[in-house]
């Protein structure tokens, strides 16, 4: 198994902020025209509607898996927390076109350091939509309430993502430290 050094909990209390990985205008994820993301089965989160065309790493993190089809990635956070990352909808049917990873799954990546660049035009032309969504995976972890309808700016503090429950005795720490724990090959 292969592993990695996450920093632990300790000094952070289980929260993980998130900075905005891209300029862009902040929509709810409610908003994306994707049952499976505006229905939030796979987790809470938010979307942006780009002006850039490079998603960054929101906060330090290790990229635990990196599409084949190059548009999106999943981060592991130093709490556990699972971060996805989804550049449009329906873009696996691009097959890596439009398109360009910088990371691959094994990466440390720190805050702000580039993830994926995309072609905007190609994706404008070829996807059903550009919004790019940003979900904290499960329910495990939540994601601060966030205002919406608003522009943002690359590196502005976007969010916080904390074990749904601020009781150290609660399950979602207790995974966030069993995670730790294997992930660093504690047992």
């Amino acid at each position: 198994m292969k592993t990695f050094e996450i920093p632990g909990l300790l000094g952070m209390g289980g929260r993980v902020s998130l900075t905005a990985p891209l300029a862009g205008w902040l929509t709810a994820l409610a908003d994306v025209p994707d049952p499976v993301y505006s229905g939030q089965s796979l987790g809470n989160g938010v979307a942006i509607d780009p002006v850039d065309q490079t998603l960054a790493a929101p906060c330090d993190g290790i990229v635990t898996l990196a599409r084949p089809a190059h548009h999106g990635l999943t981060m592991t956070l130093a709490n556990g927390a699972e971060l996805l990352f989804l550049i449009g909808v329906d873009t696996y049917n691009l097959g890596g076109d439009g398109f360009v990873p910088h990371v691959t799954a094994g990466q440390r990546v720190r805050t702000g350091d580039p993830l994926i660049s995309f072609d905007m035009d190609v994706l404008a032309h070829k996807a059903k939509s550009l919004l790019i969504s940003v979900i904290v995976l499960g329910e495990a972890f939540q994601m601060s309430p966030i205002v919406t309808g608003r522009p943002v700016a690359f590196g502005e503090p976007l969010a916080t993502i904390r074990p749904h429950r601020a009781d150290p005795r609660s399950a979602a720490w207790k995974m966030a430290d069993d995670r730790q724990s294997m992930v660093l090959g504690r047992s």
